[in-house]
């Protein structure tokens, strides 16, 4: 989803979300088969229902946290990073990583299919946002031919009826393992260049494999990504920054002016170490500019 299009749903100024419209909730309904309601809390009872990426058989009853997450690290629900599931029907256990791989065989199926489909981290230039067709049909192409003909698939189009069991079997072909997808995404891209699991992968082929790593519509873990920000929004809170009249008290300004100071000091330090990852401290007021998506970009690209 572009970042644009997120931005435009959060009020700039409190930074609270946008209230959807019934046509935005319908469509998110039709669209993804999920409540858009979210439920602000989960219990160990609860269940989602997962296809599997083997034999497409819908699991009814797969938990999205287990008592085992009380551990870090142990968890094996559909929310935690260990998921691992064993199939109802075909009995094979499946993690996000191999729903990937099975999610990658669907689009190319559909493009096999004649329909207008990118792969994930070709269509939009991550350092001006805006989406290349001629590109992303040019490397779409490559990687379907490379597919094709490792698989000896004929060049005539996928029928509509056949594109959840050619999935399959591609994704069976691969044995639902990102490395062996990796090295047929790299001989796609580059086929004139021998590759090997154990070689150093291009930069977009670590990005392609990024957003293939995990199933749904994203390409990016938002669970994860929420958690990860999880502490840093707990530490805003306790500071008292998330609340709008915050600094509207003269004696909070002095941290407000203080961070300013920082902030441009930390700018400075941008441009003396061009292609350095700087991360800034929390005082920084960069972070609030994440809300100001064309501001943040021009600034920080």
């Amino acid at each position: 989803m572009p970042l644009t299009l997120i931005a435009s749903l959060i009020d700039s100024t409190t930074f609270e979300v946008a209230l959807p419209s019934a046509q935005r909730e319908s469509f998110f309904e039709s669209t993804s088969g999920l409540s858009f309601m979210y439920s602000t809390k989960t219990t160990y009872s609860d269940v989602v229902s997962i296809p599997c990426p083997c034999c497409n058989t819908i699991n009814p009853t797969v938990h999205w946290i287990t008592h085992e997450g009380d551990e870090e690290g142990k968890g094996t629900g559909f929310a935690e990073p260990g998921f691992v599931h064993q199939c109802d029907w075909c009995s094979r256990k499946f993690n996000r990583s191999m729903m990937g791989v099975r999610k990658f065989c669907e689009e190319l199926t559909r493009r096999r299919a004649l329909r207008k489909v990118f792969f994930s981290e070709t269509l939009l230039d991550p350092m001006t946002g805006k989406a290349d067709e001629m590109l992303a049909g040019t490397l779409t192409v490559r990687l379907v031919r490379r597919i094709n003909a490792v698989f000896k698939l004929d060049n005539k189009p996928c029928s509509q009826d056949e594109i959840i069991q050619e999935a399959i079997n591609l994704s069976k072909g691969m044995e639902w393992n990102p490395q062996e997808l990796s090295v047929l995404i790299h001989q796609g891209l580059r086929p004139r260049e021998k590759y090997h699991v154990y070689d150093e992968q291009l930069p977009r082929v670590k990005r392609i494999i990024a957003a293939y790593s995990l199933p749904g519509y994203a390409s990016i873990d938002l669970v994860a990504a929420v958690l990860r920000q999880g502490s840093f929004i707990e530490k805003m809170r306790e500071l008292g920054w998330l609340e709008f009249s915050h600094f509207q008290a003269s004696a909070n300004q002095v941290t407000l002016l203080r961070a300013i100071a920082r902030y441009h000091a930390f700018l400075d330090l941008i441009a003396a170490k061009p292609g350095s990852f700087l991360v800034p401290t929390v005082d920084i007021v960069s972070y609030r500019k994440v809300a100001n998506h064309k501001k943040f970009r021009l600034i920080f690209l």
